[in-house]
């Protein structure tokens, strides 16, 4: 049910913001909403893929996933300074 309720909220962020876009809403909301439910939507994968390892290999899993999700941000920031 939280996935469905982020996902409409994203979807509802994209459809304000670029579909639909209109100068009553400020591109501040916008992105609020969009970031709100970005981060909503994150919350409930991360909860979803930690219950694929085994109780006693799930800190390491944890660990690596976000190492690698750190990892993709900062290569994401870095090839956008370019």
């Amino acid at each position: 049910r939280v996935v469905c309720a982020t996902t409409a909220l994203f979807i509802l962020a994209v459809l304000l913001g670029f579909v639909f876009y209109a100068n009553a809403v400020p591109v501040i909301a916008i992105f609020s909403l969009f970031m709100l439910a970005m981060s909503a939507r994150n919350v409930c994968s991360q909860t979803i893929t930690s219950r694929i390892p085994p109780a006693h290999q799930r800190a390491a899993f944890t660990s690596l996933q976000s190492a690698v999700t750190h990892l993709a941000s900062a290569a994401g920031a870095f090839v956008a300074s370019i």
